[in-house]
């Protein structure tokens, strides 16, 4: 495939995202067609499928590259702490708001980020940060999950109101719970 050729289909994806989520606004996940979706991103069915399965691989790429676009970010962070990853992952969610919202709504945020299981290991071993003391795969598969399901829910609760508080606010809650809780030594 020449470049031309994926910027089409790179446009093409965006703009099938970009219907399903419009459509979302107004209807069930279960009820939108890919006929829908086609009409609503102005491409031929056949369109649809060259850049997508089905409906759900839609939502499942919108999670695989929203979650590579904030490892790019944090990756730029020179020796990053714990509250500085997070707090560049609320202010990163924060600015996609309004997505959380209509996905939250369908109940369609936790199953967009399910998929990313895969990744979880691979992503903590590269991102090699002085406070990552877990070592063993399983040790890391059990602490990706716990964080990307309480950060998935934390991430939802907050930003399914209208006018969610500022990220800062957010991060800082999480900073105190944990430094009463003391699951990390600070």
């Amino acid at each position: 495939m020449d470049t031309n050729e994926r910027n089409v289909t790179d446009e093409n994806k965006q703009r099938i995202l970009k219907a399903l989520l419009e459509l979302l606004k107004s209807k069930a996940f279960s009820k939108i067609t890919i006929s829908e979706i086609s009409k609503n991103a102005q491409i031929s069915k056949r369109t649809f499928y060259r850049a997508f399965h089905s409906k759900e691989e839609v939502l499942a790429s919108y999670g695989n590259e929203t979650f590579d676009q904030y490892i790019k970010i944090i990756q730029k962070i020179k020796n990053p702490t714990f509250f500085q990853v997070i707090n560049v992952l609320f202010n990163f969610w924060y600015q996609r708001r309004k997505i959380v919202k209509i996905l939250t709504d369908q109940h369609l945020f936790g199953l967009v980020f399910e998929q990313l299981e895969g990744k979880l290991i691979d992503t903590y071993l590269s991102l090699n940060f002085s406070w990552h003391n877990v070592t063993s795969d399983d040790q890391i598969n059990v602490l990706m999950q716990f964080m990307l399901g309480g950060i998935t829910k934390i991430i939802q609760n907050w930003l399914k109101v209208t006018n969610p508080v500022p990220p800062v606010v957010i991060t800082t809650k999480f900073q105190e719970i944990l430094k009463d809780i003391q699951i990390l030594p600070l």
